[in-house]
């Protein structure tokens, strides 16, 4: 799962992106849930880390716009 606050909206459309209906408040924010896995098996221990996690992300932004 991937959080947002604010909300994220797709460019032209200004809508929101499949799977980020659900909202979570933590700390005191309400955050836009964005239901994402990894596949089963695709976190390669040793080698991903916060920079291949961050490149998933961008990656399923673009696709989802």
């Amino acid at each position: 799962m991937w959080y947002f606050n604010p909300d994220i909206l797709l460019a032209p459309s200004n809508r929101p992106a499949r799977q980020t209906q659900t909202k979570v408040l933590f700390e005191g924010k309400q955050w836009q849930r964005w239901s994402r896995h990894y596949p089963a098996n695709e976190w390669r221990s040793g080698v991903d880390g916060i920079h291949t996690y961050l490149k998933k992300v961008q990656v399923a932004l673009e696709i989802a716009s």
